[in-house]
């Protein structure tokens, strides 16, 4: 609107998520802070400090580091994730976050059944096809491009319920094709917890964080995927516990803040107005 001079504060909704839980978190209850959206997308920020971070030192104040986790790209591809990667808006790009968020985890058992599909059709002997009976074929695969994709809410829905209504439940014919429906659907979110906590662990071990049981490190948590998806934040609670407490020795709580973004966000505006000198 022209007003000028104009003060303003940029970040993200993680490093918002960040601020808002430190805001109600008391100071003597936690060694450090880790903010994780855990959403359609995944991401992760944290408290760097200052003389480690080159563009910066020598700075007498510490700085939130807004990792785009999500972009990680050192972790294995396979066929089902080269071809959820192929069809996606960004491929090549975001490979972490395909195989954890929510806007892909719905895809990643989508792609893991058609690459399922294309190797039982590809199986010639005759006692390998009558041990893979039950497994999905050509019809189940029909009825899955038909559908076109799995949504993570009917993935959610079908690990809760396996045996219930769902959309997933309803491409199956046969039991044993909904056991094999159900065997696929849990490695994904295994496999998903299993990296959230890995990059959480990495992140307290380079910080160096929650060495001691009285003042852990403290994991402000905010995303509908964390909120809405019960099995994989069940899976994530049980490998933070084998990842960070027993293997790492380090100790940790979640810890979810209600409006943490928009807490944070005030917070940031306002502490952006603040006098440098006084702060």
């Amino acid at each position: 609107r022209g007003r000028k001079p104009l003060q303003f504060c940029v970040l993200n909704d993680t490093v918002a998520t960040y601020f808002g839980g430190c805001s109600r978190l008391a100071p003597e209850a936690y060694d450090s802070a880790i903010g994780m959206i855990l959403g359609t997308g995944i991401n992760s920020a944290y408290l760097e400090k200052a003389e480690k971070i080159g563009k910066i030192a020598p700075a007498p104040y510490d700085m939130a580091i807004n990792i785009e986790s999500g972009k990680f790209n050192k972790v294995e591809m396979q066929p089902f994730d080269r071809m959820l990667d192929e069809n996606s808006a960004m491929p090549g790009d975001a490979w972490m976050e395909k195989k954890i968020s929510g806007a892909y985890l719905g895809n990643n058992l989508y792609y893991a059944l058609l690459d399922a599909c294309e190797k039982c059709d590809g199986i010639k002997d005759k006692a390998d096809r009558d041990a893979a009976e039950g497994l999905p074929d050509n019809a189940f695969r029909a009825r899955l491009l038909e559908k076109g994709g799995i949504e993570t809410a009917e993935l959610s829905l079908f690990t809760e319920d396996p045996y219930g209504e769902s959309a997933i439940a309803s491409l199956c014919r046969t039991a044993e094709e909904r056991d094999y429906a159900l065997k696929i659907a849990d490695q994904i979110v295994d496999r998903a917890a299993y990296l959230v906590v890995c990059h959480l662990a990495a992140i307290m071990e380079h910080c160096d964080t929650g060495t001691h049981r009285t003042e852990p490190a403290t994991i402000i948590v905010e995303g509908s995927t964390w909120q809405k998806f019960q099995a994989l934040r069940e899976r994530i609670i049980y490998y933070a516990h084998q990842i960070i407490t027993l293997e790492q020795g380090r100790y940790y709580r979640f810890c979810a803040v209600e409006g943490s973004n928009l807490i944070g966000s005030a917070w940031a505006a306002a502490a952006s107005r603040r006098d440098p000198a006084a702060s």
